[in-house]
């Protein structure tokens, strides 16, 4: 499972300063040149069906004291893998469900993506959870290739050829702001440990976004939704994985002359970067994200020490 916030500017549509229109455009992409009852809809926690239009608006609305160069929006991902979205569909393509299969499928990921954003409001250490939120959400169930991805550059496979197996995925426009309109709520405020703590409701509490606790507490939400045996190269510790071995892979070589390398690789901010598929090697794609990280920083840290 890999769960995702995007940077501003990251994605088309995202200058999450003004209107979150553009945005929304994007994510109606799948439904150009099909019949209206063939389109996806948005959802929201209390909504099942949302337009683009009432989508866009519940987020633009909600804007209260926040400035023309303040972010009004940021866009989070749910990216299930192919074994886990298997698990849910029992191995069915969307292709091969019924009508009624699809929509089963299409329920599960929206429980889910409501116990993602459930998450995403715990990780600010508020107090907070998804009904605090304003945020509207899109499945897609098509994803398709880049002319940077090495199967483009290979000539193996087409830009914008439709990616195959299961590639069904959540993105989700949250607003800034609570839904009372009163909280300014940023995932780009890093949390520091013992440094940024507050008073909320007369409670102590952290400030700044947990990335770290967001990403493991959804993995282990789909866990336990569906029951999930996860393998464990699966699982998610953090998402920069240098960062987590940092105590393991110093441990006995303190007064290594290879120790200034090792520091610096777990400093280099490209840990999460390599989820990006233009990374892997083609023969390594079978992996899933995590083994493939793991696998790459254990070559990495050898190459080094």
């Amino acid at each position: 499972m890999f769960v995702r916030v995007h940077k501003p500017l990251a994605v088309t549509g995202g200058n999450n300063k003004g209107s979150s229109h553009t945005l929304f455009d994007y994510l109606s992409k799948e439904d150009i040149g099909k019949e209206i009852t063939d389109k996806g809809h948005f959802f929201s926690l209390d909504q099942d069906a949302l337009t683009q239009d009432s989508a866009r608006e519940m987020i633009d609305n909600n804007t209260k004291n926040l400035g023309k160069e303040d972010y009004k929006f940021y866009m989070v991902t749910i990216n299930p893998s192919q074994q886990e979205l298997a698990h849910l569909t029992g191995g069915k393509t969307v292709d091969a469900m019924s009508a009624q299969e699809k929509r089963g499928f299409e329920h599960k990921l929206k429980a889910y993506t409501h116990e993602v954003m459930n998450q995403y409001a715990g990780s600010f250490n508020k107090g907070l959870d998804n009904t605090d939120l304003v945020y509207a959400a899109k499945i897609e169930h098509t994803r398709t290739y880049k002319g940077y991805e090495p199967e483009v550059k290979a000539g193996l496979k087409k830009s914008g050829q439709e990616k195959e197996g299961l590639q069904s995925h959540v993105h989700v426009v949250v607003s800034r702001n609570n839904n009372e309109q009163t909280m300014k709520l940023s995932p780009l405020s890093k949390h520091r440990p013992d440094k940024d703590n507050t008073t909320i409701k007369g409670l102590s509490a952290r400030q700044g976004f947990e990335h770290v606790r967001f990403k493991e507490n959804s993995q282990q939400a789909f866990d336990s939704l569906f029951h999930y045996q996860r393998a464990e190269h699966e699982k998610a510790k953090l998402p920069n994985p240098a960062k987590s071995l940092d105590a393991q892979a110093l441990s006995g070589v303190a007064d290594s002359p290879g120790l200034d390398k090792v520091q610096r690789f777990i400093d280099k901010p490209s840990g999460q970067e390599k989820f990006k598929m233009e990374v892997l090697n083609i023969k390594d794609r079978h992996l899933d994200p995590f083994q493939y990280m793991n696998n790459q920083l254990e070559k990495d840290l050898g190459n080094i020490l």
